[in-house]
């Protein structure tokens, strides 16, 4: 479908989709392709989503039944120029029942979608595109809360550093589930593409759970997530509130986590950086020798500490 709107490699689309398997199979599909993409959270204001569509310089909009009138209604009203790709018309072309549960599999197990083997045979296949390991991959934008918005670059060789460091520090297997909980929008989503690489699963937890702290527990038992990544203040509810949990790892980012009784089921791992970089450093809760640590940098990355003149 992107081919056919005269989309190729090193161009850009926006991805607006459902918060389930279409968020991983549409991002890979740009990669794939050599495509650049933006991923965009349902839950943004139109105004902010006309911004990164336009700033972007989107050629397209992957999208599905569930959004295709906001996305008409926002080109409309922006007077934006950009083509609409619709992918609800593929799910007729996979197995329905191991997509309904908002979980992706690579390796075909219960209750999942299965990459290889879930789609119909009688599809035409695109042959991917090489693409050099500095070609931007993505293009994040920050919160925008101290002013507009700013559009972060970001390559296929840094995803990668950020997901061979995420499985080999957290452990993540084949036999594992990671819960995305964080916006499509935000960088620590990136850690999706750890499914790929191991064989284990993803699964994304509802907007309408993510504030419910039994109910998102619930979910992670229900699913079997093993891994996820909460924001600092739901993380300490969670610590406080649950003692049964399906997780073997909890990382927890966006501000500084403090003192904390750390949980004995479950390691607690408190990550640090900015959207620019991911995020850079990283440290287990009871390694903390003093509780404004920030841990340690991440592999392939360098930190310089600085005086008040900037110099270090």
């Amino acid at each position: 479908l992107i081919k056919q709107k005269g989309i190729f490699e090193n161009e850009t689309v926006t991805l607006f989709v459902d918060r389930n398997h279409w968020a991983l199979l549409s991002a890979l599909s740009c990669l794939a392709l050599g495509i650049t993409y933006v991923p965009i959270d349902e839950n943004y204001p139109n105004k902010r989503i006309a911004f990164m569509i336009k700033q972007s310089g989107s050629k397209a909009i992957i999208t599905t039944n569930t959004f295709q009138t906001r996305i008409k209604n926002i080109i409309e009203e922006f007077k934006l120029k950009t083509d609409i790709i619709n992918i609800s018309s593929l799910e007729n072309n996979a197995n329905n029942d191991s997509l309904e549960n908002n979980t992706c599999n690579a390796s075909s197990e219960n209750n999942t979608c299965n990459a290889s083997s879930d789609i119909n045979s009688n599809n035409s296949y695109v042959d991917y595109v090489k693409s050099p390991e500095n070609d931007v991959a993505c293009i994040l934008y920050t919160s925008g809360t101290t002013g507009t918005p700013k559009a972060v670059q970001m390559t296929r060789i840094g995803i990668l550093n950020l997901i061979e460091f995420y499985i080999t520090s957290t452990e993540f297997t084949k036999e594992d589930v990671l819960g995305i909980f964080a916006s499509v929008g935000f960088d620590v989503s990136l850690e999706q593409f750890a499914s790929i690489f191991t064989g284990g699963a993803v699964t994304y937890v509802p907007n309408e759970i993510r504030l419910d702290i039994k109910k998102l527990n619930e979910y992670f038992i229900k699913h079997n997530v093993t891994h996820t990544l909460i924001t600092t203040q739901i993380a300490k509810l969670f610590i406080k509130q649950i003692s049964e949990t399906s997780l073997k790892t909890l990382q927890t980012a966006g501000e500084k986590l403090g003192s904390i009784k750390t949980p004995k089921n479950y390691t607690l791992s408190d990550v640090y950086g900015p959207t620019e970089a991911n995020y850079i450093t990283s440290i287990d809760a009871d390694k903390k020798i003093d509780p404004s640590s920030v841990g340690f940098p991440n592999w392939n990355t360098k930190i310089y500490i600085l005086d008040e003149e900037q110099r270090r």
